[in-house]
């Protein structure tokens, strides 16, 4: 009786650490399931893939979209329910993050502006076009320009700011031509993603406070910065190459949506951008932990190959045995 006792007293303190939780949406739930996931819980009826045991559509079917084509090590599977988030609650999801972003964004432009020491004419005077960060990043390899960050400063007026900008982004296109605007975005590109330490030496050797011995490793001048250069550029092709190969897992995986494809459409996106604009390795610092992620998709999907083609081979040598033992 005494060991029956404390071993309800562990229980309940293990629940107390580690209460139970909703499979789906992970809320504190001591019945499994919550009330709120349950009404959502849609049960399987019909036709079903034969590996996996999702729904089919098509009752002369016997597999999915997903486990067509494609090898699994499931022989057979069933699932009992289906959890679909419905398309209100993603949009109210979209919206609680949109929201705060837009109310930020307001308060940094608007709210400013209606402040009594707020100077229109000054702003008229001294903003920069759009058109000035796309000539910025027309010339040499689309960085900083210090000739054409002058050419627009002296100019006085936004609207004059903006037509200087714009004859020297026509005259540069034409001077180009289609072979040299391929060369200088190739230039570009190697610029802004190949450089590993994402101008990290530029920033730290301004005014140090005290000599270290890591100033060796980290500034360009070091005498050890080659080798830190080196890994860090190492490292960045890699992290590249499986950012590469998670979006190719999107061919190779058809009919499959991933929520991992958000973050490879911000790549995307953050990549176009910074063909036309000026651009610099360290604007790609925020973006980072999404570069892991996705570059650990594309190492978690060579791991996938690595062990078909293992078990592959392991079968392969099974069967030649087996067969050689028939034979003999």
């Amino acid at each position: 009786v005494p060991g029956h006792r404390l071993r309800r007293a562990a229980e309940k303190a293990l629940d107390l650490l580690y209460p139970q939780v909703c499979p789906f949406c992970g809320r504190i739930s001591p019945d499994g399931i919550c009330g709120r996931c349950r009404t959502k819980v849609v049960y399987i009826s019909g036709a079903r893939c034969m590996r996996c045991g999702k729904p089919l559509r098509d009752d002369s079917r016997e597999f999915c979209e997903d486990c067509t084509g494609r090898k699994s090590y499931i022989t057979c599977g069933r699932n009992l329910w289906l959890h679909r988030e419905g398309a209100a609650e993603r949009l109210k999801k979209s919206v609680f993050l949109l929201v705060p972003f837009l109310l930020l964004v307001g308060f940094l432009t608007v709210v400013p502006e209606k402040m009594p020491f707020f100077d229109a004419s000054e702003k008229e005077k001294n903003e920069f076009p759009v058109e000035h960060w796309l000539a910025m990043g027309l010339a040499g390899s689309g960085g900083y320009n210090a000739d054409i960050y002058w050419m627009t400063a002296s100019t006085e007026g936004k609207e004059a700011k903006k037509e200087v900008d714009r004859q020297y982004i026509r005259d540069t296109l034409e001077e180009y031509g289609v072979r040299g605007m391929a060369e200088h975005l190739r230039a570009k590109v190697v610029f802004t993603w190949g450089d590993g330490v994402y101008f990290a030496p530029e920033k730290l050797k301004r005014d140090p406070v005290k000599e270290s011995a890591l100033h060796s490793w980290v500034l360009y001048d070091g005498a050890d910065y080659p080798k830190t250069y080196l890994y860090c550029s190492a490292v960045q092709l890699l992290i590249l190459a499986g950012i590469l190969l998670s979006v190719l897992r999107n061919f190779f995986e058809k009919g499959r949506v991933r929520e991992i494809q958000a973050m490879q459409l911000a790549v995307f996106g953050l990549f176009l951008f910074l063909l036309l604009w000026e651009t610099r390795s360290r604007y790609l610092v925020n973006f980072v932990p999404v570069f892991f992620l996705l570059g650990l998709d594309g190492a978690l999907k060579i791991r996938e190959w690595a062990l078909t083609l293992y078990t592959e081979k392991i079968r392969g040598k099974g069967l030649g045995l087996k067969n050689n033992g028939e034979n003999s």
